[in-house]
């Protein structure tokens, strides 16, 4: 058994407008999602 290491999971675009509209300065899960994917 293996993984397959290229799935990834994007955000949809109107859900990251909807949580930047709610959350303008972030929050920890959108703070730790954007560094994750900076990475990925």
């Amino acid at each position: 058994m293996s993984l397959d290491v290229r799935r990834t999971y994007v955000v949809p675009d109107q859900t990251a407008q909807v949580a930047r509209a709610i959350f303008p300065n972030g929050n920890p899960v959108m703070r730790l999602y954007d560094d994750l994917h900076q990475v990925v």
